[in-house]
């Protein structure tokens, strides 16, 4: 948006930033992890059964079946 109001702006904004924390040192992830990646499976079924569900009766090609993280 800056440069669409004649703002300069540099071609690529970057940091210094760097990862202090050796992997060794890392907290392991918070959670139950066997109960997040049930969750994950069910909401792709969930997607999955509303297009087909959508698409009942329909005899032409068509739908979107995807990714939840692609919208």
């Amino acid at each position: 948006k800056a440069s669409d109001e004649g703002i300069p702006t540099p071609d690529a904004i970057t940091t210094p930033f760097r990862n202090t924390i050796p992997p060794a040192r890392e907290k392991r992830m918070p959670g139950d992890l066997f109960m997040e990646r049930r969750i994950r499976s069910l909401v792709r079924w969930n997607a999955l059964a509303m297009v087909m569900r959508a698409n009942k009766g329909e005899d032409a090609l068509g739908g979107h079946i995807s990714t939840f993280s692609s919208a």
